[in-house]
């Protein structure tokens, strides 16, 4: 007998075993121990979930309604599941009966309470396998017959095309096969039970619903899942039923592996405990994690995000974009995700252009087409390149790993020629004219630009990051090339951006060299790599934090004063949770700690107000919800609050090369304590537990690196603060701003393990956080600016919405007086008074004394 028609009777054998013997194709349930990182509710039925592996996805509704890819092909769209008792004429809908949405790192749980029964669908995808898998764990009190409903696809990710595709029964896996005219592309979607109920055209897809069904049996259920398996191959019918096959007999492994790949991310990760960020910062480094995607044609990088196709079959951002992956590896390296950025920056580096300029995007189709000869998107961008620079850069401080600098110098090279061909004036600024796009991708500010804000500090970063690389590689002529256009770019960067008469940067020189005067959130962006005057860098922050950018949910990319401000205009208006990410660590490097906490605290509520877990692209300038068409997980928001909570609230720097850890905590004065478990130091890591009390500050090493590091402490006190005594006995130096006092000392890892700070700390004052309710408008209060004022006064610049009243809290170790507010229950009390509907402005003057007294 031959090979392939041994293979061929032995399907007929387990066909016939199936339809025989039913129970074999269920699977004894199996426990899926509660995860630590949990999110459950009530569903939202128009609202996305997506359920994310290396090689497939699920993005859907959580009605129960959803598409399925195995990368690159959308496999099957406007899945659900149907019932039908043995009363009902036909199949009914179960989205109905949809009462609870769990989500876990390795799977989503939709619950379905019906009178007569209750369904759990556990949907996971295998993190190393082209399949999505779906466990329906049922408990039933009368039998009803169970369908299976979908609209067959195949088709691959836009803007590629296939024709003659086609669907059938097939009664050796009691599933649907999809297939296409050569028979290359396959998948296949079965229980290994069930019956068919529709009929499908012989060479085409049909436009209703392919369905099948599985009778229920109260006994038969009650200790089992019903699997629903879905798997593609993209090189022959044989080797996708045999993969199908594979993994039914293995699915409880196929969980196993996925649920602990998500643990142990989890446990090597960074990670906070004793803050309201916490869960926050779980969730979104997963967001981050899963968009680390493997295509069969490409190969395996990071996309930008997922959302639902539509008919475009553009799956939110679930292509690659250099910049974006470029921008995310600045969180994904902070808390330690080294190996995704490092294979990240590989992949992209692999479709360098021969002059030097980086991808800005790939489609997931690439491979089925000429993408870089027939699409105009892939090198559009022009601030993706001077990134990849910074961002390799920043790769290196936080591993030391040189072979990887050396491997790619040519790389870098040739990246950096490239973006020195960019200025034409020799003025160290990178122009969007000869580069591309930067800040903005449509609308009036892109049209006026000729170098945008964002391009030229990226293309200054670019030339500091090239000195530091040219030091790995021995290369002392590019060394002191670029050494020398930092230092020429970052003098000019000030210079030609400054707005002496506005007191803000501005958001461009237009094509003419003439300044556009514009206030935008991109201002703060420089100030995330120091590259601007301190003075300056603050009052354009207070600019920024004020009611024209600051909303409660994030920074308006305009101010809503320009005449071209749009609510709902991409990048003429709306709130990008990214850009918030820059603000939020500009704000922090500039000792504006009570805006950049209030701002932190905000982001964090996405993963639990709209899409479970994630956070969204873009969102509304004026209510607190997202764009209709915002893809719904857009890695760089999460990376935004990822940055902003490590390198801007923590103050987390890393050199490795160095063996040197700084941290700059400017920590909320209502945080007794918190642990940083995990800090990545190159192939080691560090766990500390900071406390502050209300006349102290510890540090605890809990675990501390192989090698000797020095640990650079730099905590943020109040404006008055004074440091009585440090044990153990050592140097600490004292430095203070407008706004606050910063305490310096280092240790050693190897010689101190706990350090005890004395501090007198006279005042603090620090805004209540106040809750979001979904849609609600702008009504915060905003901390526009903190001053101190000679040796016991602090002045505050706050704004708030006309006829409110807000409150502020304070700690004081002696009397206290106020100008411009009330004390009532030991707290202030502003009254914004106004006749309009727009903000606010008050100047409050708090003085403390060492006895009563008042202004």
């Amino acid at each position: 007998m031959t090979p392939g028609l041994c293979f061929r009777w032995a399907r007929f054998l387990i066909g016939c075993v199936f339809v025989a013997s039913p129970l074999l194709a269920q699977i004894p349930r199996f426990a899926m121990p509660r995860s630590d990182a949990n999110l459950a509710s009530l569903p939202q039925a128009n609202t996305f979930f997506d359920v994310i592996g290396r090689r497939a996805a699920v993005l859907g509704r959580q009605k129960g309604n959803f598409e399925l890819w195995i990368f690159p092909f959308q496999i099957v769209r406007q899945f659900e599941l149907q019932f039908q008792l043995a009363d009902m004429p036909g199949p009914a809908e179960l989205s109905r009966y949809v009462t609870r949405i769990e989500t876990a790192p390795e799977r989503t749980t939709l619950t379905y309470s019906h009178p007569l029964f209750l369904l759990k669908q556990h949907i996971f995808v295998p993190v190393d396998q082209p399949a999505v898998i779906q466990l329906l764990e049922i408990d039933a009190y009368s039998p009803f017959e169970l369908y299976i409903s979908f609209l067959p696809s195949l088709q691959p990710m836009w803007p590629a095309g296939m024709g003659g595709q086609y669907a059938f029964w097939s009664d050796e896996v009691r599933g649907y096969i999809l297939s296409e005219s050569r028979r290359k592309i396959n998948a296949v979607i079965g229980s290994g039970l069930g019956q068919r109920r529709s009929s499908s055209p012989a060479h085409a897809l049909s436009q209703r619903p392919n369905l099948y069904s599985i009778s229920v049996h109260p006994d038969s259920v009650h200790s089992r899942f019903i699997p629903i398996l879905i798997t593609a191959d993209f090189e022959s019918r044989e080797s996708c039923l045999a993969r199908y096959d594979s993994l039914m007999q293995s699915i409880p492994q196929a969980y196993e592996r996925t649920r602990l790949h998500y643990r142990r991310f989890l446990d090597r990760t960074l990670s906070l405990h004793g803050t309201p960020l916490d869960e926050a910062l779980t969730w979104n480094k997963l967001a981050m994690h899963k968009g680390f995607i493997c295509n069969p044609d490409l190969g395996c990088g990071l996309v930008a995000g997922f959302g639902p196709s539509g008919a475009g079959r553009r799956p939110g951002f679930a292509w690659f974009f250099g910049g974006d992956a470029f921008i995310n590896s600045f969180a994904m390296t902070a808390y330690g995700d080294l190996e995704i950025v490092r294979q990240s920056f590989e992949f992209l580096i692999r479709y360098q252009r021969d002059d030097g300029k980086m991808p800005h995007e790939i489609s997931q189709s690439a491979g089925l087409l000429d993408w870089f000869g027939d699409y105009p998107y892939g090198y559009i961008h022009g601030d993706t390149t001077p990134y990849f620079l910074a961002a390799v850069a920043n790769y290196f401080r936080h591993t030391d790993d040189t072979v990887f600098v050396r491997r790619h110098a040519e790389a870098i090279r040739k990246a950096y020629r490239w973006c020195r061909s960019t200025d034409s004036d020799d003025d160290g600024l990178m122009e969007n004219t000869r580069a591309g796009l930067g800040a903005s991708e449509l609308g009036s500010l892109r049209e006026a630009s000729g170098v945008d804000i964002f391009l030229a500090a990226i293309g200054v970063q670019a030339w500091q990051s090239t000195a530091l690389l040219a030091q790995v590689l021995g290369d002392a002529d590019l060394e002191s090339d670029a050494r020398r256009w930092f230092a020429t770019g970052r003098k000019q960067l000030d210079r030609k951006f400054w707005n002496a008469e506005k007191g803000h940067y501005n958001f461009s020189l237009t094509r003419s060299g003439k300044p556009n005067p514009e206030l935008t959130a991109w201002s703060s962006f420089p100030s995330t790599f120091d590259l601007l005057p301190e003075d300056r860098a603050r009052r354009n922050l207070q600019q920024v934090a004020s009611s024209r950018i600051s909303t409660d949910w994030g920074s308006r990319m305009l101010s809503n004063d320009s005449p071209a401000y749009a609510p709902l205009a991409y990048n003429n208006g709306a709130v990008w949770p990214f850009l918030t990410g820059f603000v939020i660590q500009a704000l922090f490097r500039q000792h504006h700690a009570l805006a950049g906490t209030q701002a932190l605290l905000n982001l964090a509520r996405w993963i639990s107000v709209d899409a479970p877990g994630v956070m969204p692209e873009v969102i509304s300038g004026e209510y607190f919800r997202p764009l209709e068409t915002s893809v719904p997980h857009q890695l760089f928001s999460s990376s935004g609050f990822v940055a902003g909570l490590l390198r801007g609230l923590l103050g987390l720097d890393i050199d490795a090369p160095n063996r040197t850890l700084t941290l700059r905590p400017h920590l909320p004065p209502d945080w007794d304590e918190l642990e940083v478990r995990r800090i990545p130091l190159g192939r080691d890591h560090l766990s500390l537990k900071l406390r502050q009390t209300v006349d102290g500050f510890q540090v605890t090493l809990l675990e501390t690196p192989q090698d000797d590091w020095t640990l650079l402490l730099q905590p943020a006190f109040g404006a008055f603060a004074h440091v009585r005594e440090i044990l153990p006995k050592m140097p600490v130096f004292e430095e203070r701003t407008e706004s606050d006092t910063h305490l310096y000392f280092k240790i050693r890892t190897k010689q101190v393990q706990k350090v005890q700070l004395t501090v007198d700390e006279p005042l603090r004052v620090w805004p209540y956080d106040e809750l979001l309710e979904f849609g609600q408008p702008n009504r915060q209060m905003k901390v526009v600016s903190v001053q101190r004022i000679g040796d016991r006064t602090l002045e505050l610049v706050l704004e708030a919405p006309a006829g409110s009243r807000k409150w502020l809290r304070f700690a004081a170790t002696g009397a206290v007086a106020a100008e411009g507010a009330d004390i009532q229950d030991g707290r202030f009390l502003i009254d914004f008074r106004g006749d309009n509907t727009h903000f606010v402005r008050k100047r409050i003057r708090v003085k403390w004394m060492e006895r009563s007294n008042s202004f």
